[in-house]
């Protein structure tokens, strides 16, 4: 919860709170990441709390990208009539949401390494949606912990621009979402020890 208020309620553009988390499969990402999205909705009631785990979703059916969720999770934001009329820009979703509604959100997006797809091209909702969390990253009003479980997941989040048929992606820059590396310890997941790590 430290990580959220520090976050929501931070002063410089430097003091980041977003987080990428990496290991491999069966580790505790999942869990460690519902937990937090389940606190922060119950403690914070002005965040709007996003959680989508990106392996359950089909290619096919990868239709909701956050800002949609965005507008569809809060009862306050689908009965403003203005709603009709924003445009789909992150940002402009954003400030929206930290003004009259008076909302901030906090995003957690797990098994990222999913939207990571070959030969994607600008428009296409794999890389619209990296490029979302990135604007949710470096809003004022907003963080973001994302995971993912493949061996290069954190270096396809901070250099696929740089890979040859993913060029589409923009990086998630590591000043924006700085990297954090579950382990085990003497057999046993250690994601309690390592959640200390995002104070």
């Amino acid at each position: 919860m430290m990580l959220s208020h520090k976050r929501l309620k931070r002063e410089r553009a430097d003091d980041t709170g977003n987080k990428l988390i990496t290991y491999v499969q069966g580790i505790g990402k999942s869990t460690l990441m519902k937990g937090a999205a389940i606190a922060t909705a119950v403690l914070c009631p002005n965040v709007l709390v996003i959680f989508k785990n990106y392996q359950e979703q089909v290619v096919e059916r990868l239709t909701h990208t956050i800002i949609e969720m965005a507008k569809l999770k809060s009862e306050k934001v689908r009965q403003d009539k203005r709603i009709e009329h924003m445009g789909d820009d992150m940002d402009e979703v954003l400030a929206y949401l930290a003004g009259e509604p008076d909302l901030q959100v906090a995003f957690f997006g797990d098994e990222i390494q999913t939207l990571f797809v070959p030969k994607k091209q600008h428009g296409d909702v794999e890389v619209d949606l990296i490029g979302q969390m990135i604007k949710i990253g470096k809003g004022y009003t907003s963080f973001g912990v994302i995971s993912g479980s493949s061996h290069n997941t954190e270096y396809m989040a901070f250099n696929a621009h740089d890979v040859m048929n993913y060029e589409a992606y923009s990086s998630l820059n590591s000043t924006v979402y700085s990297a954090l590396r579950l382990s085990r310890v003497g057999g046993c997941s250690s994601q309690v020890v390592s959640w200390n790590n995002i104070h």
